[in-house]
């Protein structure tokens, strides 16, 4: 990955780089459903929304016109918790989110959701959730021509006997229901030690291990991540650099970064895309991957994040096909069907 003139870039248009086909590794179930879907689904259950229609639901769940905080932003996920109110609410949300993925011309997605968030509201049993999640997920798959892999999702600010019900529904369930386990949430309150015991069960059971770290944490949080819990990959990540040691590190753990731009400039992680560090991270030798995070509510498509990063560092077709070439690279599959999925990959990103 090269740096280009800021703004043109290689002049790929918006359609030239729908028509690639893309991997993600870092996209959440709960930040995929767009306002529209919501109120949809009101019509048919009893779902309460918040006041001021179509534009108070847009202002309650995505950062659209808000000043980016990272607090803000995670506080959008306690009235997405709210709308599951039914099996069929959570199954609609997982064929949606693929459907949408897959519009996106994604062909391998690694789709990652926290059980309790869709369970909580009505007191669901987070087996109903796994069940009803992945029922829709291999329907929809199947539907749209897309292959999505679960990672099971930890808040890193609950307990660990809060989050081993998630944890052991991983374990059980890994192959079939889940590939990998990623801890999520607020980086800056809560320390990972206490977590290291479990995800070496989750390991040993074949789940791979992602973490949210160095997103506005420092760049020990992406170490300890490494160092405690064996991360294969890192989500966000972009506070690295401020370590020369734990970019070392990375770079010899072979440690995959999951980037997601937009959601960096909508937390506030990142005050504008020509300061974000995704191309120096790549200079520096760093695995480096694209995700559009939570797409609906930042308003953004992996399309988009091409179309961003494209323009401001100038990349070429044949570095968005490393991009997802690193992906497939770290995706939580065996490793001869990763190299099956990359020699199908760029066939088709060739003839794109």
């Amino acid at each position: 990955m090269t740096d280009g003139p800021e703004g043109g870039g290689a002049g790929l248009t918006r359609e030239e780089l729908l028509q690639m086909p893309k991997v993600e590794l870092h996209r959440h179930l709960e930040g995929s459903l767009p306002p529209e879907f919501f109120a949809e689904l009101a019509k048919e259950f009893p779902i309460n929304l918040p006041e001021g229609g179509i534009e108070g639901l847009h202002h309650a769940i995505t950062m659209a016109g808000q000043e980016p905080a990272f607090d803000y932003f995670l506080s959008k996920f306690e009235t997405l918790r709210t709308f599951y109110v039914d099996k069929e609410c959570v199954r609609r949300a997982a064929r949606e989110a693929i459907r949408l993925a897959a519009e996106d011309n994604i062909r391998y997605l690694e789709l990652r959701y926290n059980p309790v968030h869709f369970a909580s509201q009505m007191g669901f049993r987070i087996e109903q959730v796994i069940e009803w999640v992945t029922g829709s997920r291999n329907e929809a798959a199947n539907e749209f021509g897309i292959q999505v892999e679960l990672v099971a999702t930890i808040n890193r600010e609950d307990s660990v006997q809060m989050s081993l019900p998630v944890f052991e529904a991983a374990i059980s369930g890994a192959g079939e229901h889940f590939v990998g386990i990623d801890i999520a949430g607020d980086e800056t309150k809560t320390s990972l030690v206490r977590f290291a015991g479990v995800v070496r069960r989750a390991r040993a059971a074949g789940l791979g291990i992602t973490i949210h770290a160095g997103e506005v944490g420092p760049a020990t949080s992406v170490r300890d991540a490494i160092r405690l819990l064996g991360a294969d990959r890192i989500g966000h990540g972009i506070h690295v650099l401020d370590d020369k040691e734990t970019v070392e590190l990375a770079r010899k753990h072979g440690t995959i970064f999951e980037v997601c731009p937009t959601s960096n400039l909508k937390t506030g992680a990142v005050k504008s895309i020509d300061k974000h560090p995704i191309a120096e991270m790549a200079r520096e030798g760093l695995y480096v991957t694209v995700g559009a995070d939570d797409p609906a509510m930042v308003e953004t498509t992996l399309t988009d994040e091409y179309l961003l990063i494209g323009g401001t560092l100038g990349l070429q077709k044949e570095d968005f096909l490393e991009l997802n070439l690193t992906a497939l690279q770290g995706a939580f599959r065996p490793s001869a069907e990763r190299a099956e999925l990359a020699e199908m990959f760029e066939e088709d990103f060739s003839a794109a």
